[in-house]
């Protein structure tokens, strides 16, 4: 390969990690403007509150922490490289950042603290906070951890998921005082719903690695 030819395809290269480091960052501005500017419409209802705009906080942060580690990729002594040193460390296998936004989003799952966001100005901050905090640490953590890794956080807040969504249709009375019981239950058979879907669509993603691995353990 030609010198020219090497330099063309470097530059190209940086331009892809550009771009992409572009996009990601624009649509994690746009997730936390969309969840910022419209808090009033969306906590009116439990389903939206729970499944539009906790996920879009979250998305915002995960988006955020991919497009930073992105555009840091090419400089080995970037700020992004020297947080990677401080945390890696206490990040083994990844279970560390992915069990604190397993927690994150979890505790945010719990009746009181939806009508806690409601109530207190602080509880709003720090939802907003927590939740884009947890989605860096996803991102962090899904990036390096092993399919099997994956596999037992994705279990494990399916089964979350789906206790919720049954308990929330199962209470005879309401378990959120600012949400409708008919609201209640909607939002439970999405949450069911949810569980059932996201191992799906994570078994597509990772369609290749979870081949390899069921290859692996069969023999």
């Amino acid at each position: 390969m030609q010198p020219n030819e090497t330099l063309h395809l470097a530059s190209l290269g940086r331009l892809w990690h550009c771009n992409q480091a572009t996009f990601l960052a624009l649509l994690s501005a746009i997730c936390l403007f969309v969840g910022a500017t419209f808090n009033l419409a969306l906590t009116q209802r439990m389903i939206t509150h729970m499944l539009v705009q906790i996920p879009l906080i979250f998305i915002s942060g995960a988006c955020a922490w991919t497009a930073w580690r992105i555009a840091s990729s090419q400089r080995t002594n970037s700020l992004f490289a020297r947080t990677q040193r401080v945390l890696h460390p206490f990040n083994a296998y990844a279970v560390p950042t992915l069990l604190v936004a397993s927690l994150v989003l979890g505790y945010w799952m719990i009746p009181k603290a939806l009508d806690d966001v409601l109530l207190y100005r602080s509880m709003l901050v720090a939802k907003f906070i927590s939740l884009f905090i947890a989605g860096a640490l996803f991102s962090k953590g899904w990036h390096q951890a092993n399919v099997v890794i994956k596999l037992f956080f994705v279990g494990n807040f399916c089964w979350m998921a789906a206790i919720v969504g049954m308990l929330y249709q199962e209470q005879p009375m309401r378990v959120c005082n600012f949400y409708l019981q008919n609201d209640q239950d909607y939002t439970g058979i999405a949450l069911v719903w949810l569980a059932v879907l996201l191992p799906v669509v994570w078994a597509l993603s990772e369609y290749k690695a979870v081949k390899q691995y069921w290859r692996t353990i069969s023999r």
